[in-house]
């Protein structure tokens, strides 16, 4: 009789838990979400992802966000634009470069770049170590520093 009690006991404490679960899964305290308005969520959601936008920039091309405060955002693009690498056999050269902070690269049989979003840069050629951009009509070289 003992023994058939404490099964009896064990199958309750068990249908107990899982009326518990459910309740806290399905019924139970508000969710933080459903606290939170969506524009928060989103505002929350948008910061995340520039941070992490900064902290990969910042690990893969050693770029380091600037604040816009008291500099002309033009002089700031032209610091930020750098060549990172040129590699290729004979005509056939491809250059990686930092334009507005933001990766490109550049293949020296086109013109556009094969990889990035400013499309206002146009290549005008790829001549180691440096390469020679345009934006709209006026021309820019980039050139690699000494220690790349």
């Amino acid at each position: 009789m003992n023994t058939h009690t404490n099964e009896r006991n064990r199958r309750l404490a068990r249908h107990l838990a899982g009326l518990g679960l459910a309740f806290l899964f399905f019924g139970g305290p508000a969710r933080a979400t459903d606290t939170l308005p969506q524009s928060t969520i989103d505002e929350l959601l948008r910061l995340d992802s520039q941070a992490a936008l900064v902290a990969a920039r910042k690990n893969i091309f050693g770029v380091v966000a600037t604040s816009d405060a008291g500099h002309d955002q033009a002089l700031t693009a032209a610091q930020s634009n750098q060549v990172l690498a040129i590699y290729g056999l004979g005509k056939t050269l491809t250059a990686e470069v930092l334009l507005e902070s933001e990766p490109h690269v550049f293949k020296s049989s086109r013109a556009k770049p094969v990889w990035g979003h400013l499309q206002q840069y146009t290549l005008e050629r790829i001549a180691p170590p440096c390469v020679y951009l345009k934006k709209i009509e006026q021309s820019e070289i980039l050139c690699l520093s000494k220690g790349q």
